[in-house]
């Protein structure tokens, strides 16, 4: 029988690892903010915890299983209800002087832009998530990101054009991390 030694726990929000706690969390997650990962899941465990924001995961398993096994230097980018992601510089994943690197939903693309969740304007992720896509297909009548897309492989144009302006966005953040890191991939 197999017994856990320990726990990993990814999650949305900025989490600094070094301290297993979610530093910053938006209005989507109330009362995260300040939360002790490690603490909370090694009371419920009596395990060892390590946390780790949720993009940032991916990246790692990325790395370890994924698309980016032959590579040290690469992009690993989420999209969804946000756009997260993680970043690995000679076969290092990029965490930051203070564990909260790789904020990469967070790049500025459009100057005096779309406000953010994050307090700053023109955020890649405003531009870039699930909502953004569907945003750019109104007056929508589309059920959902999945519909939209179904749509768009079929030949409709509204779908399409949405999809060619979500792509449009998501192409300056991909440059802006090609130019700052130089990466030998990106995974989306």
């Amino acid at each position: 029988e197999l017994k856990p030694v320990a726990v990993g726990l990814a999650s949305a929000g900025w989490v600094n690892a070094k301290l297993g706690s979610v530093v910053y969390a938006t209005e989507a997650m109330p009362g995260w903010t300040g939360t002790s990962l490690e603490t909370v899941m090694h009371v419920a465990t009596g395990l060892p915890v390590f946390a780790e924001n949720d993009a940032r995961a991916v990246a790692v398993g990325e790395h370890l299983f994924g698309q980016a096994t032959q590579s040290s230097d690469f992009v690993c980018l989420t999209l969804g209800t946000g756009v997260g992601g993680g970043i690995y510089s000679g076969g290092q994943l990029v965490t930051g002087a203070h564990a909260l690197g790789s904020a990469i939903g967070h790049l500025p693309i459009i100057t005096d832009g779309l406000a953010c969740t994050c307090g700053a304007r023109g955020c890649l992720e405003r531009y870039a998530n699930i909502a953004a896509l569907m945003r750019y297909a109104e007056p929508s009548h589309f059920q959902g990101a999945q519909a939209l897309i179904a749509a768009a492989n079929e030949g409709q144009v509204a779908a399409q054009r949405a999809i060619r302006k979500f792509a449009s966005y998501l192409s300056m953040g991909c440059a802006a991390l090609i130019h700052l890191f130089e990466p030998e991939l990106i995974v989306l």
